[in-house]
């Protein structure tokens, strides 16, 4: 859906629009990311879950939404890698960018915003919620807002769980 309107009136990638920092409570309640906190806060019983404890099956509302980054370590710090990407995520995005290192599909002030709460939320082991806004007077825009959730395998790789979805409500539901 969105693809067609990005293509037919110029509706933009969330790529390519910084990342806000907002607190939790400023998502709406049937927001995806909500949805996903609570089953993060189950599976880690206040600690950062394990990956090898997500399932599918578990939350399969939230599974078109999401996108799962590797935290790849540099010299830096991390460069993140799309290890999966939902189909509404993908709608929201410059298309599949599976396979692919965050700094390959955003750039400049959004990237750098991007980075710094993946950073951030790696080194608390807390989530992280912001906003994207997109293209602000259009009448095909709507912010989007995101959840971020750190998990770690059994051998210590880190993962970022990121759920993201329009923050407007009758958008939402088109997916």
């Amino acid at each position: 859906m969105l693809h067609k309107l990005r293509s037919i009136e110029g509706f933009p990638s969330i790529c390519n629009a910084p990342l806000s920092h907002l607190g939790m409570d400023d998502l709406d309640e049937k927001h995806p990311a909500i949805l996903f906190h609570e089953y993060w806060m189950r599976l880690g019983n206040g600690q950062v879950p394990e990956k090898v404890k997500f399932r599918p099956a578990d939350v399969p509302s939230i599974l078109k939404w999401l996108m799962i980054f590797r935290a790849e370590p540099t010299d830096a710090g991390y460069s993140y890698f799309v290890h999966l990407q939902g189909t509404s995520a993908r709608d929201m995005t410059s298309g599949l960018l599976e396979g692919k290192f965050l700094e390959e599909f955003t750039f400049g002030d959004c990237l750098t915003s991007r980075q710094t709460a993946m950073d951030s939320i790696l080194e608390h082991g807390t989530p992280g919620f912001g906003r994207v806004e997109l293209n602000e007077g259009s009448e095909f825009s709507s912010n989007v807002t995101v959840g971020m959730f750190p998990l770690i395998t059994e051998i210590g790789e880190h993962f970022i769980f990121s759920v993201v979805a329009p923050e407007t409500l009758s958008l939402r539901a088109l997916f």
